[in-house]
């Protein structure tokens, strides 16, 4: 009898306590929000708004409407999120690291109570030396990574000649391919070749040779679908709905978040085994007294330098793997994005790609790797492409960053808030703000009229300053937001720029890219902005790939 009244009293303590969290949570807080007194666009209590915002011109609109800093329902009336489009608040935003973090919210795409390493995903944490890492990238290692990005580009286009004198349509050079796939394998093995020294040893019969070969390959196939999955319709609802319980995640497991965390596991073993391969290489380096290269994968930096640290200040493996995923990540997936939109927006352009195919077959291709590469980065048409591909369809929507504490933020445009006009946006601790890369890069206001056209020219006009309106200065790298700027910048933004353009001299010399003939390419959001059949479910780009003769 005893035993049943402490069940009941216990089942009623966990009532009221739930009841409790509830009531401040969706109740409370909300009514405390400093956000709540912004514009916003009309919803129901309980709907999402977020899926709306990769519409840039739904974007657009409510920017007429509310102006260029307002609020949106993430997932509710309780989950206030601040929008802007004022670059005053964004570069605020961005450039105090101290006030604006990665958010928890953003890093509960991969860390689920759930998964086994849930440190995993703050790949972009500030506690990451940039000193250390700048070496990394340096003019020097760009220019000792030359080979491999040859390499694989060159890979890539002997399968794909392979490839059509395969297919069905042989005798006439062509086939009609999805470049999204060998694409993203490609720029995945150029990240992990030239930062992290791993080879997928095609070719190499032998015992570690093979096992290298199945470890690269359970790597890409890991990180790859961590990018995909995340944001599906049945996670997202199923994620609305266990908000609304107290440790709802634990109590309600999903085959999504059990996949998720499989994958999890392959990429911490694999990447602890490169970890702690590295450390024993660099032990027996300075042992046998040898000296030490100029030039250093990325991980070699990070795993010797923290052994050289003190003690206390010493990352843990799971910290450093949390930086080898999100590179790969980062510079693998979103680098095969890019490309693939790319070459899309050149297939649709033809006069484009038949100009930077001209300009392309006229550089000599008898020089050094390097001299190649430099001579690439001289090419202004192949440098505005890029640049116009990453602005109309940057790889990544948008950004969010979370308030550490409470804070102002300032703004260029006034907007109203309570009926009152201002120029400084109250933000609270724990608030997000998002910023839309995308909207940003459309922009009519900032770009013209023409700002969803792909006109690589208007980087060409402009004579090296900035092509926006009024000669107005973009705060993001290379002049686009693709890249960010900031504390959280891409710093590989080089090496990104530096392998898509040697993939797309490779390819363009080889190949002429056209759509495929009766479909039409859309926009997918996973992780990232991709390209998909419109009426179908997940990225997808078929192209014509013919043989330029």
């Amino acid at each position: 009898m005893i035993s049943r009244q402490l069940a009941t009293a216990a089942l009623a303590a966990v009532l009221l306590r739930s009841l409790a969290v509830l009531l401040k949570k969706y109740v409370l807080d909300p009514l405390r929000d400093p956000l709540a007194r912004l514009q916003r666009p009309r919803a129901a209590w309980f709907q999402g708004q977020f899926r709306l915002l990769t519409d840039a011109r739904l974007l657009d609109n409510w920017k007429k409407l509310y102006g260029p800093t307002f609020v949106y329902q993430k997932s509710g009336r309780h989950d206030l999120r601040l929008i802007t489009l004022d670059f005053t608040a964004v570069s605020h935003v961005l450039t105090e690291p101290s006030l604006f973090g990665k958010p928890d919210l953003n890093r509960s795409l991969f860390a689920h109570p759930d998964v086994v390493h849930p440190s995993f995903t703050n790949f972009a944490s500030p506690m990451l030396n940039r000193k250390l890492i700048t070496p990394a990238f340096s003019g020097r290692s760009l220019m000792a990574m030359s080979s491999i990005f040859f390499q694989r580009a060159e890979d890539l286009r002997d399968s794909w000649l392979a490839d059509i004198d395969r297919s069905p349509t042989a005798a006439h050079g062509t086939m009609t391919l999805d470049v999204i796939p060998p694409i993203i394998q490609t720029t995945f093995e150029v990240v992990s070749n030239a930062c992290f020294d791993t080879q997928s040893n095609r070719g190499d019969n032998s015992e570690n040779g093979k096992s290298d070969a199945a470890d690269h390959q359970k790597l890409f196939r890991a990180l790859h679908h961590l990018a995909e999955p995340i944001s599906t319709d049945h996670l997202t609802w199923r994620r609305r709905f266990t908000s609304l319980i107290p440790n709802g995640d634990l109590l309600f497991p999903s085959d999504a978040i059990n996949l998720m965390n499989s994958m999890l596991e392959d990429v911490a073993e694999i990447g602890l085994k490169l970890i702690q391969s590295k450390k024993q290489a660099i032990i027996a380096e300075a042992n046998a007294g040898m000296g030490e290269s100029q030039v250093k994968p990325l991980l070699n930096l990070l795993v010797k330098s923290n052994m050289a640290a003190e003690p206390t200040k010493r990352l843990s493996e799971l910290e450093i793997l949390d930086q080898v995923g999100g590179i790969m990540i980062a510079g693998g997936d979103t680098v095969g994005v890019a490309l693939s939109w790319t070459l899309h927006l050149l297939s649709i352009h033809p006069e484009i790609q038949s100009q930077l195919r001209e300009q392309l077959l006229d550089i000599p291709h008898n020089a050094s790797e390097v001299s190649l590469l430099n001579t690439l980065s001289e090419v202004p048409l192949l440098d505005a492409v890029l640049k116009e591909a990453l602005r109309v369809c940057p790889p990544v929507h948008g950004l969010v960053r979370g308030a550490l504490e409470d804070t102002m933020i300032p703004l260029s445009e006034p907007i109203m808030v309570g009926g009152k006009e201002t120029r400084h946006v109250e933000i609270r601790k724990g608030s997000v703000v998002h910023i839309p890369i995308e909207g940003l890069n459309l922009s009519e206001d900032l770009w013209g009229p023409d700002a969803a056209e792909f006109r690589p020219q208007r980087w060409l006009d402009c004579a090296g300053a900035s092509p926006m309106v009024g000669g107005m200065r973009n705060p993001g790298l290379e002049r686009v937001m693709s890249f960010s700027f900031g504390a959280f910048a891409c710093q590989g933004y080089r090496m990104a720029m530096h392998e898509a353009k040697v993939v797309l001299d490779v390819l363009l010399r080889a190949f002429v890219f056209r759509p495929a003939e009766g479909i039409e390419i859309g926009k997918c959001q996973t992780l990232f902005t991709m390209p998909n059949v419109t009426g179908t479910q997940g990225p997808r780009l078929p192209l014509v790939v013919e043989k330029y003769e």
